[in-house]
């Protein structure tokens, strides 16, 4: 099995995405996503919110145009409710498929590299209100994991919950 889980989590005093990379390729259940979570409703901010995963965009198009890619949706409600529309998702993903699911993954953080380095800070209510909103996110992604109990089968409830409070604010 390969394994790899990777968040990138920036004060949410500036004005830059959660940036994720994440996945498990082996014999018996394999899946690979990635994304750039914004932590600000798009559709109130939706200009912001164009000009700023613009590159990601790219990069989401260039993965879906790749034929040995099959891009799904998440079937987790909750996922499908926090990920941006930039959301990779490949479940049964093989490891044939890694090198273009590495070389997206790249290109997704060297989106995200870009924002980090033009970061900008937010308005102290603004911070507030995307902390606020990256707490709630945690929660909900914590107790809706559906893997989650295979998880604490495997590492303990003790580990899992240190994965958690690292992996959430």
């Amino acid at each position: 099995m390969r394994y790899f889980n990777i968040h990138i989590m920036p004060e949410a005093r500036f004005d830059v995405p959660r940036f994720s990379f994440e996945g498990m390729i082996a014999p018996h259940g394999s899946q690979v996503s990635m994304d750039l979570y914004p932590d600000y409703d798009v559709i109130t901010h939706f200009d912001h919110f164009e000009a700023q995963f613009a590159g990601v965009a790219k990069a989401f198009d260039a993965a879906k145009n790749e034929a040995q890619l099959p891009l799904e949706f998440s079937r987790i409600p909750h996922m499908r409710a926090i990920a941006s529309p930039y959301f990779v998702l490949v479940p049964r993903a093989t490891e044939e498929q890694l090198p273009k699911l590495l070389a997206t993954g790249e290109a997704y953080f060297a989106e995200w590299l870009k924002l980090f380095e033009a970061r900008e800070a937010l308005p102290d209510d603004e911070a507030a209100e995307r902390l606020t909103l990256r707490n709630l996110i945690g929660r909900i992604i914590i107790e809706r994991d559906p893997d989650r109990d295979m998880v604490v089968q495997v590492y303990g409830e003790e580990t899992t919950q240190a994965i958690e409070a690292a992996a959430m604010p």
